[in-house]
């Protein structure tokens, strides 16, 4: 068993090396630590997707988990001017590592997990300029919405899109149109072809040629779970918890969750996708606080409690204390030998949501439900 002092003092270790990610020359956070693939200093380049939706990591932990050592609010305050500072003219954000060769394209995927970010410190700070940015992605993700899909370089309506739906969301919550709102019905109710009868998800890949990780599994699920929150839409609720249902099924036989998959009948269980099993862990924690079914909240903290027993507790000649891998072992084949800054982001959240939140005070808990349903809190 975990005590709560052990997750708090994980929790910091996780926000030290969210803290070593950020870059001094943009204030962005890097994408990962690798001394194999980096071996002169370890740090990959910055990764502006990552960025816009650590910043509601930095936010919520400014306000419950007070370090000797960090100031979250000014790290995330940096951050979002950072990247109010890259932002297209016309409201978009590049694809990839923020790099010369990438920031003259643009991706709707990271456009909208940027605009979370600003979207979040517009409420923190108050200040204009973020919800001004916010507005100015969420009007370009809808003019990039054409016949039934999101335009991208496949010609293909990745499931994972649900996401931007969600963003979308957030956006109408923030200052409402008829466009916005549109927009997410359309493209959730096309995405939800999907979504097999017995929970699986189609294209879920980030690519037509790669497999399906737990990882881009469980953003989709992700995108219905928080638009059900935001928009009350009933069908979005069962379209995530018939995914759920489906992964617990597994987990019920196998007693682990898959890493990837190919089909509903194909996975791989050789390695474990470490991100996609903490999103998924957050995920049943807030189907555990809507339906009251125990079992979530259970799995949810089993899976917590195995995470981190996993985490790196102190540097070596590899690794850096408080990141989280993206594989176990670290060679497996999601994003290996790399300790990724949206893991470890994804590892606060659910600390504080499954370990220690619910310990908190209830002014708190509202607080951040009224703020931030989509948010990991």
């Amino acid at each position: 068993m975990v005590s709560l002092q052990e997750y708090i003092e994980s929790l910091d270790l996780a926000l030290s090396f969210l803290n070593n990610s950020i870059d001094s020359n943009t204030n962005g956070s890097r994408a990962y630590y690798s001394r194999t693939i980096h071996p002169i200093n370890g740090w990959s380049g910055v990764y502006t997707e990552t960025s816009g939706y650590i910043l509601n990591t930095l936010i919520d932990c400014s306000n419950i988990v007070k370090s000797n050592s960090i100031d979250t609010l000014h790290v995330a305050k940096n951050m979002a001017d950072w990247l109010v500072s890259i932002q297209h003219v016309d409201g978009a954000f590049h694809p990839g590592i923020y790099h010369h060769s990438n920031i003259s394209k643009k991706s709707v995927f990271n456009t909208a997990q940027v605009l979370l970010g600003l979207n979040d410190a517009f409420i923190q700070f108050g200040d204009s300029k973020y919800k001004s940015a916010s507005e100015l992605s969420a009007n370009w993700l809808i003019q990039q919405y054409k016949s039934n899909r999101w335009i991208n370089d496949e010609n293909y309506l990745p499931s994972y899109y649900s996401r931007v739906s969600m963003a979308l969301a957030v956006s109408n919550k923030m200052d409402s149109s008829p466009a916005k709102i549109d927009v997410v019905h359309d493209s959730l109710s096309e995405i939800a072809k999907a979504i097999e009868s017995n929970g699986f998800i189609n294209r879920a890949n980030f690519s037509k040629r790669q497999v399906t990780f737990l990882h881009s599994f469980v953003y989709v699920v992700e995108g219905y779970l928080y638009s059900y929150l935001i928009t009350g839409f009933p069908k979005y609720l069962e379209l995530a918890k018939r995914s759920v249902d489906f992964l617990l099924g597994i987990y019920g036989k196998k007693k682990a969750l898959p890493a990837s998959f190919t089909s509903s009948s194909s996975m791989t269980f050789w390695y474990r996708c470490i991100t996609g099993e903490i999103q998924f862990a957050i995920i049943l924690q807030e189907l555990f606080t809507i339906t009251g079914e125990s079992i979530y909240r259970s799995v949810a903290s089993d899976i917590i409690d195995e995470i981190y027993r996993i985490q790196i507790k102190k540097d070596t000649v590899f690794y850096k204390a408080g990141g989280i891998l993206g594989s176990y072992p670290s060679y497996g084949d999601y994003n290996p030998f790399r300790q990724l800054n949206w893991a470890t982001k994804f590892y606060i959240d659910a600390v504080l949501k499954i370990k220690i939140i619910p310990n908190s005070s209830t002014e708190y808990k509202n607080r951040i439900v009224l703020q931030r349903p989509y948010c990991a809190m």
